[in-house]
């Protein structure tokens, strides 16, 4: 059975492969250059290429990995909602008890998202309820598996290790964004009403309820974008400062650059 569910897992995994519903798939928390979003206009208004992807063969991998576990949730899921229908409370230890408990809680933060079209963070609290759920219905079991032992303990590194690296390089481009932005700020004096620096940048110090859009300006309330904060040069701009940052995965070394706006120069965009 198991190599069955291996073979199903892998095929469709295969299928999925170079079509739009492989990993990462919903694009917030998870993107295809690690740990997002990238909220500067270049990459995630303008959708430019502008900093290095993980390669597809990573995302392969990622894929498969996320099939077979999320086949092997969903069976666990639903042998513990059979033994919570089956529950008699006096013959069951208190730690069974515990684990209906949570996968109750589990269920019950779930149905509202299932209404909607949900971003991949909001599903981040469910995962300790179900986890801590699934050890408690089948806590003898799982301790007699060795298999599942090694498994479990090879993806909990993977994991670290992917969460430790795209979390270093998520702080890494944003340490030097806000860098570039205290520059503009405090040296050069320029108001925060005519740069755009990006979603947090603009919707910490510029929010206004009353905004109103303007076209060719990024939505964040932005009301000039004389300066502009991004990964690349676009077209109608010209470099003024770039601030270098380690990136590890994939390993690079990256830029934040700062723009002023003038069409005389720039590079025309795709």
């Amino acid at each position: 059975r198991l190599l069955m569910a291996c073979a199903v897992v892998v095929g469709g995994a295969g299928i999925l492969y170079g079509s739009a519903f492989r990993m990462p798939t919903m694009g917030n928390i998870l993107i295809k250059y690690g740990i997002g979003p990238l909220t500067l206009r270049d990459t995630h208004l303008l959708h430019l290429d502008s900093v290095p992807a993980l390669p597809d063969g990573f995302w392969l991998a990622v894929t498969i990995a996320s099939l077979f576990g999320a086949g092997m949730l969903l069976v666990a899921v639903f042998g513990a909602i059979g033994k919570v229908i089956n529950l008699r409370l006096p013959e069951r230890s208190d730690t069974e008890v515990a684990g209906a408990f949570l996968l109750l809680a589990a269920i019950i933060y779930l149905l509202p998202l299932l209404m909607t079209v949900p971003c991949d963070r909001y599903f981040i609290p469910v995962l300790p309820l179900l986890i801590a759920a699934i050890l408690c219905m089948f806590s003898p079991q799982l301790q007699a598996d060795k298999a599942f032992k090694y498994i479990a303990i090879v993806v909990v590194i993977a994991a670290g290790i992917f969460s430790i690296g795209a979390t270093k390089d998520y702080f890494a481009w944003n340490r030097a964004r806000w860098a570039a932005l205290a520059d503009l700020q405090n040296d050069r004096h320029i108001s925060v009403d005519d740069i755009d620096g990006g979603l947090e940048f603009n919707g910490l110090y510029a929010y206004d309820p009353e905004y109103q859009r303007m076209e060719g300006k990024s939505w964040w309330w932005v009301k000039d974008d004389t300066y502009l904060i991004g990964f690349q040069q676009i077209f109608d701009y010209k470099v003024l400062k770039s601030y270098e940052y380690s990136h590890w995965l994939p390993s690079y070394t990256g830029k934040i650059v700062v723009l002023e706006k003038d069409p005389s120069q720039g590079i025309p965009m795709e």
